[in-house]
């Protein structure tokens, strides 16, 4: 394959801007806002953010049932977690543990604090409550500019990542501007110069036709006549140039 094949076609992920990225842009703008992908969002106005995912640790266990147990740079988010993470000889210390507390083996406690206690009590180990919150990262155009985001920095963010689709409401400024793109208003300003330099060209035969028919005899020179002082806004005029 070579290296022209290999090339991102789309803006998403990272193309250079040209009348074939812009124009598929478009049609993901299209399909995400006012097209088919509404179905799967369901937003007016729509914006696709790109939210962290943002673990809070200390919350009181008496007011949470979302418990964890941390030890060095490590975390567990259920008693059987923390156990399949454990060697044999860790697992067998466990079970000495519950079997002193509450004369069973550690997977056989009963109740919601059992386990917990025990772990508590290992040395290095904290039990706490945590909830998450979603963080704003970034926000984009397209559903697809925002999966590409992610599929790029994830790395980055290991407590998750996701695609939130928010609406930007009275967003006045925002909403005109993707509003005149989907309407072909706004477009590539290199477009733009080639067509008016095509209307340019366009004029020029036109008149060279009419030019050729002073006396506006043939009905060839009339159409050029027309369409010249139709492409400049005004109204031909008719009759000898005398």
């Amino acid at each position: 394959m070579s290296q022209q094949a290999e090339k991102p076609v789309s803006l998403a992920h990272g193309a250079p801007l040209s009348p074939e990225s812009w124009a598929d842009f478009v049609a993901r703008l299209h399909h995400d806002c006012v097209g088919e992908g509404v179905h799967d969002h369901c937003t007016a106005d729509a914006i696709f953010k790109v939210e962290s995912r943002r673990l809070i640790y200390g919350i009181d266990p008496d007011y949470t049932e979302k418990m964890a147990v941390i030890c060095d740079d490590s975390a567990w988010f259920s008693p059987q977690e923390y156990w399949d993470d454990c060697d044999d000889d860790q697992q067998c210390h466990l079970n000495e543990l519950a079997q002193e507390k509450e004369g069973k083996d550690f997977l056989k406690l009963e109740g919601f604090r059992a386990q917990w206690d025990i772990l508590g009590e290992l040395d290095g180990h904290t039990v706490t409550g945590w909830d998450d919150r979603w963080v704003p990262v970034n926000s984009h155009f397209t559903k697809d500019a925002a999966e590409a985001f992610i599929k790029r920095k994830r790395h980055d963010y290991r407590e998750g990542m996701r695609v939130y689709v928010d609406a930007q409401t009275h967003c006045w400024e925002y909403n005109t501007i993707k509003e005149a793109i989907l309407q072909g208003r706004i477009g590539l300003t290199d477009e733009l110069q080639r067509a008016k330099e095509d209307r340019g060209m366009l004029l020029a035969a036109l008149e060279q036709i009419a030019g050729c028919d002073p006396y506006h005899q043939t009905s060839a020179g009339l159409i050029a006549r027309e369409a010249i002082a139709k492409v400049n806004g005004k109204e031909a005029v008719n009759g000898n140039p005398d």
